[in-house]
């Protein structure tokens, strides 16, 4: 059931006029219901790096899979150190190497049909959903996507909020517009804790606005994901 409705989704988002293949989810309804929200906060003009902490994480050896699972609607992908797995339309490309952010290691996979162009521009389409263990990290589901600032250095606006998932519950959200040459593309970064002990978050970028159907999407392919353990 989670696995379904990929390509519709990804349907939906070419319909809105971008040139480049989309993201999907479920076929099931998604209750996408705002639970906090807070003042706009406009973004600095400057470009100036946050400072970053650094953590000790240790990472229980898996053998990476050897193949991806394929499903109706694209592929069930899992990161290269076994923690997750995610859907994937199969004519995207992917990586699923680990990331090292803050001093951690990352269970991480990414998918867009151009992968060079979403790691180095805000307009691409393309997604990156990313995990490590809770308990080593030190940081909250709020706190992580504080400590990532998504689009701090590129877009105009963020907004926090939060989206109700029926898989994991609450889950705290940014909501960034403003971003690219014209204005007009958006991302949204989602978080959320898993059975008390991952930290998981999903980050997508694509047309605006981020509270539109960009938003659906983040959540549609977050419940996508298994976790494992």
């Amino acid at each position: 059931g989670r696995v379904l409705g990929v390509v519709a989704l990804v349907v939906a988002l070419l319909g809105i006029g971008i040139t480049v293949a989309g993201l999907g989810g479920d076929d099931e309804e998604t209750t996408v219901s705002s639970a906090v929200t807070t003042p706009v906060t406009e973004r600095p003009s400057d470009t100036t790096e946050a400072p970053t902490e650094t953590y000790v994480l240790t990472t229980p050896a898996v053998e990476p899979p050897t193949t991806d699972v394929e499903t109706p609607d694209g592929d069930l992908v899992t990161d290269d150190l076994g923690a997750f797995s995610v859907v994937v339309p199969s004519s995207m490309e992917r990586a699923t190497d680990p990331a090292e952010i803050f001093g951690l290691t990352f269970a991480r996979v990414s998918a867009s049909n151009d992968l060079a162009a979403y790691r180095s521009d805000d307009v691409t389409i393309g997604y990156t959903v990313i995990a490590t263990l809770l308990d080593e990290s030190g940081l909250t589901q709020r706190g992580m996507l504080d400590e990532l600032a998504l689009g701090r250095d590129s877009c105009d606006l963020s907004q926090p909020s939060a989206v109700t998932s029926p898989t994991f519950g609450i889950v705290d959200v940014d909501l960034v517009d403003g971003c690219g040459p014209d204005r007009g593309s958006a991302k949204v970064g989602l978080a959320v804790e898993v059975d008390g002990n991952v930290l998981l978050c999903l980050f997508i970028q694509g047309p605006g606005p981020a509270d539109g159907p960009l938003l659906e999407m983040a959540v549609a392919l977050l419940e996508s994901v298994t976790v494992s353990g």
